[in-house]
């Protein structure tokens, strides 16, 4: 490890960080500490500021990939969906006879949620008996045998209740570039 003494970027509260020396700010990173980049928009502005002069402000935000808006919890008409494309793949039979009989339902579950949370409400929705998920294709009219049986996943009362999270925020590498910089 280097003896240079580590560049001062600690900045009072909602103030903006100190000017840092090009180069300086990498003088302390540690090459055992792993470092992950995940995608960030960047908006830039210049702001004029005292004296005529302007300065380039610069606002780091993380990218999709970075905002985390599951909640685990399902509603009472996610549930009812869920139930129904397992219904329908119930009674395709296990294996069944064309992939068209499991690909259709799920076709339908997806173009309601999307693809990711479709598969987390199949998921959450999986009979507890899928084991036993008769053999031969259930024909029209009649009830499979056995009949497929839903877990009782945890509900919320209506879409959208928690907000977005960020869990890679950027400002939170800064918090951490200032405090490994001290």
């Amino acid at each position: 490890m280097s003896t240079q003494p580590k560049p001062n970027v600690t900045s009072p509260v909602g103030a903006p960080p100190s000017p840092v020396t090009p180069g300086t700010e990498t003088r302390a990173l540690d090459a055992a500490t792993p470092v992950l980049f995940l995608p960030v928009n960047i908006e830039t502005r210049f702001m004029d500021i005292r004296d005529g002069r302007s300065q380039l402000w610069v606002r780091i935000y993380p990218d999709q990939i970075a905002i985390d808006s599951h909640e685990a919890e399902l509603t009472a008409q996610e549930i009812t969906d869920g139930e129904t494309y397992w219904n329908a793949v119930w009674r395709a039979g296990n294996p069944p006879p064309s992939l068209d009989a499991v690909k259709a339902p799920w076709r339908g579950l997806a173009s309601l949620y999307g693809a990711q949370r479709a598969a987390w409400i199949a998921l959450e929705m999986t009979p507890t008996n899928v084991s036993q998920q008769p053999v031969a294709p259930t024909p029209d009219g009649s009830d499979p045998n056995p009949a497929p049986i839903f877990p009782a996943p945890a509900q919320r009362p209506s879409s959208w209740n928690k907000p977005a999270v960020a869990d890679s925020r950027p400002a939170v590498a800064a918090d951490y570039w200032r405090w490994r910089c001290r």
